[in-house]
């Protein structure tokens, strides 16, 4: 799509979706004078914002563009909330006016604001605290290799403009108390917008783990305007698989390319010459889970994901959900095949989540 018709379409529909909050705000008696002047100008300025600072991201680095790129971020999930709130007092608005009931539409339109607000101070706080998820997996083929030992799984830290430097340190910290034998970290590492890699990733240089970190792309880092000084940097601190086959512990650990669109018999053909064979445990590292069932079905003993964030906020988690299934989030088994799809450590877009949980995946073998 024509980024110039994307844009447009976007800001369109934050516009019409701001416009009905605005109005029924007005209409119950809630937005007027100073206070209607500050909301509109708000509602125009947070979107505008958002939108610049995105763009000029991609090319350059400035420690002031999060001053305006995040109050234009978060305001995506709250103008969401705002817009679901008026809706219902609308429809209580008429309903109160058509049949004379005299419903307190203004104190419940009141309530409503203050429970979004606190909602959204929720999802802030949630986001900024990943917690540890531990999966059990029982697996003959890898239990050879692998019994008693922990791999570690974190994606979508979405480092760049919101999460920086700290934010990765404060994950790292947390895969070192997990005592990794392996570290895997299958995509969106960063978010697009270009930042100090070296002193963004450095962090990652302080892993503690017996096999290493083997990392590979997921759609974001093809976002990035400068992929050499990013990949130059990531390979510093990790070991970078890209559609390549690393034998570690008697074990195939194969990083598969992020693709948009591609059939199964491509996707498949690419598995086979990463390296792969089925002639030993394999455990593969893919950021889009869309095509893992092809994988199970062929025999990769073990799929590791991201990228789904398990829809970050309701009702966008929702949505995921209807596309992803069962590959959304958690453990996937197919024939003795394992699947793990993690909702991510950090968030895309907007700071917030709300119904779903930020997370370090740590996988025990039995």
């Amino acid at each position: 799509m024509n980024i110039v018709v994307f844009v447009g379409s976007f800001l369109g529909m934050i516009g019409l979706t701001s416009y009905v909050v605005f109005r029924v705000g007005q209409t119950v008696g809630l937005l007027k004078g100073t206070g209607a002047l500050v909301a509109g100008v708000l509602m125009i300025l947070l979107p505008l914002f958002l939108v610049l600072t995105m763009a000029l991201g991609r090319s350059q680095w400035s420690p002031v563009t999060q001053y305006f790129y995040v109050p234009g971020a978060v305001w995506l999930p709250y103008l969401l909330y705002l817009f679901i709130a008026s809706v219902i007092v609308g429809i209580l608005y008429f309903v109160s006016i058509k049949f004379s009931l005299g419903i307190p539409v203004k104190e419940i339109a009141l309530g409503m604001f203050i429970v979004v607000t606190a909602l959204i101070g929720y999802g802030l706080w949630n986001a900024r605290n990943p917690q540890i998820i531990t999966y059990e997996i029982d697996s003959a083929k890898l239990a050879k290799d692998w019994s008693g030992k922990t791999i570690v799984l974190v994606a979508d830290t979405h480092l760049g403009v919101v999460w920086r430097e700290k934010f990765m340190s404060k994950v790292v910290r947390l895969i070192n108390q997990q005592k990794a034998d392996l570290v895997l970290l299958p995509g969106d590492i960063i978010d697009g917008p270009v930042f100090p890699y070296e002193k963004g990733l450095a962090p990652l240089g302080d892993i503690n783990s017996t096999f290493g970190v083997v990392f590979t792309p997921g759609n974001h880092e093809g976002y990035s305007n400068d992929q050499q000084k990013f990949y130059s940097a990531i390979s510093n601190v990790t070991t970078v698989l890209i559609d390549k086959t690393l034998d570690i512990n008697n074990t195939h650990i194969v990083g598969l390319d992020y693709r948009a669109q591609e059939t199964e018999e491509q996707f498949l053909a690419r598995l086979k010459l990463s390296g792969f064979t089925d002639d030993m445990p394999s455990i593969v590292m893919l950021h889009d889970p869309k095509n893992s069932h092809f994988l199970q079905d062929t025999g990769v003993t073990l799929t590791v994901s991201g990228h789904t964030h398990c829809g970050q906020f309701w009702p966008v988690s929702a949505i995921v959900k209807s596309m992803y299934k069962e590959y959304t989030h958690g453990v996937v088994e197919k024939n003795g095949n394992f699947h793990i799809t993690t909702c991510g450590a950090g968030t895309a877009m907007s700071p917030v989540r709300i119904g779903t949980t930020p997370e370090i995946v740590v996988i025990k073998i039995k």
